[in-house]
């Protein structure tokens, strides 16, 4: 009967911080037991992105900036954050730039990268644009499975320097930045990303290989079905039709061989009326039809009212049922295939890239991998060996198409392109001789088998397939007992997942130095971090996603796919009353966590304004359609960027290497650079870590501490340890803040101008936080000297 309001001029919101996480009273048994460790801070830091080799002082910040020190509010109501704040500036690891004209595969089909760039509205970056990606792209699984995902974001950068072009012996091409890295099959038989420019003839990198479509719908049609014979004859407009306005209807010529021209006139009955003329060797085919069929013809290919040359395969076609994509196929064949005696190819024209990479996804989806890519004068054309010829007659019936020579069944031999595993002979080897298993019971030649295990011929899919099926029935109960089972396991999973995976390999046959046009693009997914460009698999900061998952309240976002509102509070009309209500923004949400921040320095200007309040007094101030509001924010931010010219330069200072303004520095209690300086030593050790973590034998890469208990562990240090500054520990942190001083006051003398990165007393404070947070975590109640 009655409507009732409420008016509120303050709410007091209950802390509930931790509510989710539930210490039993065992817990609290461990994490005592725990504290007891005199270990403990080195368990905490080797729990700590385990998967990271090195940078350990990196992680023991990290780990204080977990437990956080004591937030104080002083007798005059001003607030003293307890929370850490920690930058990381370092090199890229991964460049994830690549050139305007790369196709990404998306769910509307393969899409240049700068068109996903919407420029009305994209926000402006330091050094380029950002803008939000409305679609689906295909990006790759860490099981090596192909998946669509949603991206976060695209992005425009400037860059002024050289591209390399990557291409590989089927014909891919794809330009990127120096060090775009590359998923790759090395020679030990491991997978691994390696920067472009590390890439050499030989190398096989990853491809698309069995392509899952989405589920995409054909357009509503009002005059026309979808049939196997209206696929067909799709499939042969699509490639030869050019378009007249015939009065009331409309009128397609096509100039077709006299089989394919036969066909269609056969297919087309149902849809106008034909009539075939001869035109030299060809027959010139008209075909005039009604416009409100040709509406619907229009339709099903949007692209069809254009030039041959500029025309495209719908993706619903692309991913339509395997009879009706075989007769599409089957009608584009007709028109637009030839078979080459000499070479015994079949040759496939595609008329611009979109299309060539259409007809590649389509041929994966019937079995056939890696046809090789030839310019030619329309444009480009797919070679089929003999052997995929023998796969796709398979499930198309070329008989039609090709002469009976062509159709005589031939299995792909060990020179012949095809979907191979490169390099895992070794690790084949490995297996059957622990497993005690002969070459002959393995159903391969045995001298074809010498060849595999030794690296001198690659092994194909499905025969590695069969010969894993015999090493597992050999193994049955043996490796239960078997001293290396454990290893043997894991091997043989290993192999298993290269073998069942969507990724197939294609070797690189040349690299080499291209000039760019002083943009690249990159698409943001969250996640994965690599999506499908040209038909490779390319990566796009695992520290901080790993923090975000082991600290009580974590969120993780990047700076690129960021905006002030998403950062602090937006406002929103609500449907039902009209009226405006807040919703909460990620500071406000990791309340009493952590907000982990990536590509910090990518963030635009105006959003990071925004959190300056954030940063030091905790809160975030609200006044705008007519709302006026303190929200708490009292979160611990880790934020991570990249320098200011793409990488370290060492003959500039620090602060000119860093992108950010003196006013957003001082707000950070830490700031680390991170440097990429090749050292054989350390970069030996890194090889031997991330190795090793892939064939499942590092034990380095398990957490020391679990990451339950260590969540839970934090939880409890947070809640219940407020450590108390002792005399001792205070002249210490005094002298120690009073030298830096000095040494500040002597770097000033020696310069010209103000420092770049004043030393103020928010220094002061974050010696103090730093020690605190140290305290809780040995469940200290007082800080201590030490």
């Amino acid at each position: 009967m009655f409507k009732r309001y409420l008016v509120v001029n303050d709410v007091e919101v209950p802390t509930r911080t931790y509510e989710k996480i539930e210490i039993t009273p065992e817990d609290e048994r461990a994490i005592l037991e725990l504290a007891r460790d005199p270990k403990l801070e080195e368990k905490i830091v080797d729990s700590i992105a385990p998967s990271i080799y090195g940078h350990r002082i990196k992680k023991k910040a990290i780990a204080l900036a977990l437990f956080g020190g004591n937030p104080v509010v002083l007798p005059d109501g001003t607030r003293i954050r307890g929370e850490i704040n920690l930058l990381f500036v370092g090199d890229p690891g991964t460049a994830k730039c690549v050139s305007r004209d790369t196709l990404v595969f998306t769910k509307d089909g393969p899409t240049r990268v700068d068109s996903l760039i919407d420029e009305s509205t994209a926000f402006d970056a330091p050094d380029g644009k950002v803008s939000r990606v409305s679609t689906r792209v295909l990006s790759m699984s860490p099981t090596l499975s192909l998946d669509w995902v949603d991206p976060t974001a695209a992005a425009k950068r400037s860059q002024n320097s050289d591209l390399l072009e990557v291409r590989t012996k089927t014909g891919l091409r794809i330009k990127v930045t120096k060090n775009h890295p590359f998923l790759v099959l090395d020679t030990d038989g491991y997978v691994k990303y390696l920067p472009a420019s590390e890439l050499r003839p030989g190398t096989f990198v990853a491809i698309v290989g069995n392509f899952q479509p989405p589920n995409v719908q054909p357009p509503i049609t009002h005059r026309v079905q979808i049939t196997p014979s209206l696929m067909e004859l799709l499939g042969i407009l699509l490639t030869r039709a050019r378009i007249l306005d015939a009065g009331r209807g409309r009128e397609y010529h096509l100039l077709l061989p006299p089989r394919a021209a036969q066909r269609f006139a056969e297919l087309a009955q149902e849809v106008g009326v034909v009539r075939l003329e001869e035109h030299g060797r060809l027959c010139h085919v008209r075909l005039r039809v009604k416009k409100r069929l040709a509406a619907d013809l229009s339709r099903l290919i949007p692209t069809l009212d254009g030039h041959p040359s500029t025309r495209e395969i719908p993706f619903w076609i692309v991913s339509a049922e395997i009879p009706h994509l075989v007769a599409f196929l089957k009608g584009y064949l007709r028109a637009e295939s030839s078979y080459l005696k000499k070479t015994r190819c079949l040759a496939i024209v595609a008329r611009n890239p979109k299309i060539l990479h259409q007809l590649r996804l389509i041929l994966s989806r019937l079995g056939v991998t890696h046809p090789r890519i030839q310019p030619s004068k329309s444009g480009h054309r797919l070679l089929l060996s003999a052997s995929q010829i023998s796969i796709l007659n398979q499930n198309v019936d070329l008989s039609e198409i090709l002469p009976s020579e062509a159709l005589i069944r031939r299995d792909a031999s060990d020179s012949d392109l095809g979907d191979k595993i490169p390099h895992v002979g070794k690790i084949l080897h490995r297996i059957r001789r622990s497993l005690g298993v002969s070459r002959e019971r393995l159903g391969i030649p045995i001298s074809t088998l010498i060849r595999y295990e030794r690296g001198l011929a690659h092994i194909p899919r499905s025969r590695l397939r069969k010969v894993l099926l015999e090493l597992e029935r050999a193994a049955g109960d043996l490796l239960r007992s078997y001293p290396t089972g454990r290893e043997i396991r894991r091997e043989l999973a290993y192999l298993n997942m290269l073998v069942e995976s969507d990724v197939a390999w294609d070797e690189v046959e040349s690299v080499r130095t291209v000039h760019g046009d002083g943009w690249v693009y990159d698409v943001e997914v969250p996640y994965n971090r690599n999506f499908v460009a040209n038909g490779f698999i390319v990566h796009n900061s695992q520290l901080l996603k790993y923090t975000a998952q082991i600290a009580p309240r974590g969120l993780y976002t990047t700076g690129k796919g960021a905006t002030a509102a998403g950062l602090t509070a937006a406002d929103v009309r609500d449907a039902a009353t009209g009226g405006w209500t807040l919703e909460a923004g990620a500071l406000v949400l990791a309340d009493r966590g952590v907000a982990c921040i990536d590509e910090f320095d990518k963030m635009n200007e105006n959003d990071r304004r925004a959190i300056h309040e954030a940063m030091e007094q905790q809160t975030i101030s609200i006044a705008k359609a007519g709302i006026v509001a303190t929200l708490n924010a009292r979160t611990t931010i880790i934020a991570a960027a990249n320098p200011k010219y793409g990488r370290y330069d060492p003959l500039r200072s620090p602060a000119e290497n860093i992108n950010l303004p003196p006013t957003i520095l001082s707000r950070f209690d830490l700031i680390y650079l991170i440097k990429d300086v090749p050292e054989e030593d350390y970069d030996a050790g890194v090889a031997d870590h991330i190795l090793k973590a892939r064939m499942g034998v590092n034990p380095n890469v398990e957490p020391a501490i679990p990451p339950d208990l260590l969540k839970k562990y934090i939880a409890y240090a947070r809640q219940r340890i407020r450590p108390q500054m002792t005399e001792e520990a205070s002249r210490v942190i005094r002298e120690f803040y009073l030298s830096m001083r000095r040494e500040v006051g002597r770097l000033a003398g020696e310069m010209e101008g103000p420092l770049p990165i004043p030393l103020t007393a928010r220094q002061l404070e974050a010696l103090i936080r730093l020690a605190e947070a140290r305290a809780r975590m040995f469940l200290r109640s007082y800080v201590t000297e030490e």
